[in-house]
């Protein structure tokens, strides 16, 4: 599937391509019969796209979250080298405090100790008043 261009051309009487407004919008679209020729498709698109990549980001940073907690309880079984906290609490910071809530339940590591925890969930915080700072300043942004 290749990108299609929004009112890439427009044949003139001459044949020549006459350049539009929307010449810059490239949009993935399953055909060229799927074009549609208004900013209000092109700006639909975007954000389409948009949450698509943030949904891939979620899961891609969940997944590596609960993988890092995973990896650092093995470790701490066989008595060697950990994972640093700082990383697993930015981990968190990153977004990726679902998987890390659920490998810690899963695992059971990390639950006890009542220092990891306190900077855990300052992370968390963190992340969800980033999140909700983005929101809002879209919000008031009229997006």
């Amino acid at each position: 599937r290749g990108l299609v261009a929004l009112n890439s051309s427009r044949s003139t009487s001459t044949g020549s391509a006459a350049k539009t407004p929307g010449d810059s919008c490239r949009l993935p679209f399953r055909s060229s019969s799927d074009r549609a020729h208004s900013p209000t498709t092109c700006l639909m698109a975007l954000t389409r796209s948009l949450l698509l990549a943030s949904s891939g980001y979620i899961a891609a940073v969940n997944a590596g979250s609960y993988g890092l907690f995973w990896y650092d309880k093995n470790q701490a079984t066989k008595k060697q080298w950990r994972v640093p906290e700082a990383t697993l609490c930015a981990s968190g910071a990153l977004g990726g405090w679902v998987g890390g809530e659920m490998a810690m339940r899963h695992f059971r590591h990390k639950t006890v100790k009542k220092s990891f925890q306190d900077k855990w969930h300052a992370s968390v915080a963190a992340n969800i008043a980033g999140v909700g700072l983005l929101v809002a300043g879209r919000r008031k942004l009229k997006f």
